[in-house]
């Protein structure tokens, strides 16, 4: 109830800045999806449990006290018979041993001496454990993060995508209305005027995709964010971070950053510990005892006593039990120590991908932004030549095609810069 509170709290602040016109950042976008996020927030209960077994495993070490009674009636209680012919009397003499209700009751300290490496290999475990929840809810949160990413940058390259539709719309508009001042003077015939509404229609279709696109971006990044997939959104332009890291050590870094590794390396050493907690169960167990006993009913000159002393157990054969579980934990063990040599070459393939893709994303980015100058400048001279009749309308579409291809291509390339950072820094384990 009270993180659903908060959740309600943290939706209504979020509501009421997106209606005061701020552009949201990237960093609100994250801290509204980890408060929001399911999985996430399964993934801190399973953190909760690890602390919880954690603390049991370190109850292990603290005496226990318990306390036992009960309470007993006997239908016949038992008695026995004293032959008084000895003494000249020809008779005997029946006496009851107990009363008929006969009650006992009993407190027990037990304290654990010695218990053949069991309770320490059961707290290291319980720590390993913790550790490698920890690091899935660290491995949950970066993909958060980056998901929520990628859709930040999704909406604002739909929004760049429309604008650009709506660019060359806005153009080809301009560009009938000449053709219809040019038929007029008699300067063009009704076919080009006809080739140019045609361009148009195109260019209104593409503006009607390119927003639909738009919505559907918005409504994917409102959904990472538990709000109504048509809530309105502004998003502010993401800032450029600092430069990526390209260095051959970059690998090396990652394998000690990355939460999966740490996760599995974790994993390991719990089951290890597991496996030893379970062959401390064949061992010799001491554990030093007190007890108070107290009764009513019996025939007894007291009716309580103590007793304190060391007890010792050993189980010296369970049919190889507790030998099998500790195989099958070593084995689970060995397979996350596969796994791990398997995870290792990934993160180093990830690196080195996620490297490659900020080196082609920025010369992308140079190639497109010089072919969008060269571009606008050939559309200029197109236009020019065609009022001159020195080219054709159909050169003047082309090249107005080309501007919009040339914007598209920019405008691609920048978003895969800022992307391409951000994936590198979760392939280091830093995102």
């Amino acid at each position: 109830m009270r993180r659903l509170k908060r959740k309600t709290l943290f939706s209504l602040a979020l509501c009421l800045h997106a209606a005061s016109g701020q552009a949201e950042t990237l960093e609100e976008a994250w801290n509204a999806a980890l408060a929001a996020s399911p999985a996430l927030a399964a993934q801190t209960q399973q953190v909760a449990a690890a602390q919880a077994r954690q603390n049991a495993a370190q109850a292990l070490n603290w005496p226990t006290l318990s306390l036992a009674a009960g309470v007993t009636h006997l239908s016949q209680p038992p008695t026995t018979s004293i032959d008084l012919s000895p003494l000249g009397i020809p008779s005997s003499l029946s006496m009851p041993l107990t009363d008929s209700t006969v009650s006992l009751g009993q407190l027990g300290l037990s304290y654990p001496l010695y218990t053949s490496g069991r309770i320490t290999s059961t707290q290291q475990a319980a720590d390993a454990n913790l550790k490698s929840t920890q690091a899935q809810t660290d491995k949950t949160r970066q993909d958060l993060k980056l998901s929520v990413a990628e859709a930040y940058l999704n909406v604002q390259r739909a929004d760049a995508a429309a604008e650009v539709a709506k660019q060359l719309r806005d153009s080809l508009v301009a560009h009938r209305n000449d053709v219809k001042a040019m038929e007029k003077q008699g300067l063009a015939a009704p076919v080009e005027r006809m080739t140019a509404d045609v361009a148009l229609a195109d260019a209104e279709r593409q503006l009607i995709d390119a927003r639909q696109a738009t919505e559907l971006a918005r409504a994917a990044y409102n959904r990472l964010l538990a709000r109504p997939l048509t809530q309105v959104v502004q998003l502010d332009a993401l800032a450029d971070g600092p430069a990526p890291d390209m260095s051959p050590e970059a690998a090396d870094k990652a394998l000690n950053q990355r939460p999966e590794l740490q996760a599995l390396q974790s994993g390991q050493l719990a089951l290890r510990e597991q496996a030893k907690a379970q062959r401390g169960e064949d061992g010799p167990q001491i554990a030093a005892q007190a007890s108070y006993w107290r009764w009513n009913g019996l025939p007894t000159n007291d009716n309580h006593t103590g007793t304190i002393g060391v007890m010792l157990s050993w189980n010296l054969f369970d049919g190889g039990l507790n030998k099998g579980k500790s195989d099958a934990l070593v084995a689970e063990a060995a397979s996350l120590a596969d796994k791990q040599r398997d995870a290792e070459s990934l993160i180093r393939l990830d690196v080195l991908n996620a490297q490659l893709g900020n080196r082609s994303a920025s010369e992308r980015l140079s190639v497109a932004t010089a072919a969008e100058d060269l571009a606008v400048e050939s559309l200029r001279l197109t236009k020019l030549r065609y009022q001159n009749a020195q080219a054709i309308q159909t050169e003047v579409l082309a090249a107005e095609t080309r501007l919009a291809d040339a914007r598209r291509a920019r405008t691609n390339a920048h978003f895969d810069v800022q992307l391409a950072r951000l994936r590198l820094l979760r392939a280091m384990g830093e995102l």
